[in-house]
């Protein structure tokens, strides 16, 4: 007796008219049927929302959300016009230094949101430039036996430094020195050295060069 064979030509036919058929009805009721609605997923880009603002002379330096981007899933009509989500609010107000939070994007209810992201907020001292006027050259190790004056007697000083110190800077906390060491009779141009705070830096003097007059003692 020969043994019957479960796939033969005639089954593998029923086979793939089955599959063909359970395909196509899903198709339809999938893409026609509004009680099954054809769902979808977009990447869209993740906005950080900060509340708040640092303490003062900080301010915010940078901002990375992680990831940067998530998948969402809805409607491709509602999709279509969503490119970007925000995230929960980042509270920052007083911050003196970096903060780093995980919350959750803010979704309308017919979205499924994603997991939630890493926001990591820079704090860093805010910087600030001004110009403190009116600081006076100081001749320093002038020669014996001669008197040094210096045209003009004072410069503008333009600086850069942490905003807490900046706007509290006064023209005696510079320093504008000129070395009289190697002076000789005469007159002579001479770039000044400026002193101050270690947090501060110089930007510019105005003018860029003094002029050092000396003479004898009684002359």
């Amino acid at each position: 007796m020969r043994p019957r064979r479960l796939f033969n030509e005639q089954n593998l036919l029923l086979l793939l008219s089955f599959f063909i058929a359970v395909t196509s009805w899903y198709y339809v009721v999938t893409t026609q049927n509004p009680r099954f609605p054809r769902t979808t997923f977009k990447a869209v880009a993740v906005i950080p929302d900060l509340s708040g603002e640092p303490a003062y002379g900080y301010s915010v330096l940078g901002v990375r959300v992680t990831p940067p981007t998530i998948a969402i899933t809805g409607l491709p009509e509602q999709l279509i016009e969503i490119e970007t989500v925000r995230t929960q609010p980042v509270m920052i107000t007083g911050a003196t230094q970096d903060v780093v939070r995980d919350v959750g994007v803010v979704l309308p209810p017919e979205f499924t949101r994603a997991a939630r992201v890493r926001v990591a907020v820079q704090i860093a001292p805010a910087i600030a430039a001004t110009t403190v006027r009116g600081v006076k050259v100081q001749i320093q190790n002038a020669p014996a036996g001669l008197v040094a004056r210096v045209e003009p007697a004072t410069v503008d000083v333009q600086v850069q430094g942490p905003v807490s110190i900046i706007n509290k800077l006064r023209p005696e906390d510079l320093e504008v020195r000129v070395d009289g060491a190697a002076l000789s009779m005469g007159r002579r141009s001479v770039t000044p050295e400026v002193h101050g705070p270690p947090e501060v830096t110089v930007l510019t003097i105005k003018p860029t060069a003094v002029l050092v007059v000396v003479t004898r003692k009684g002359s």
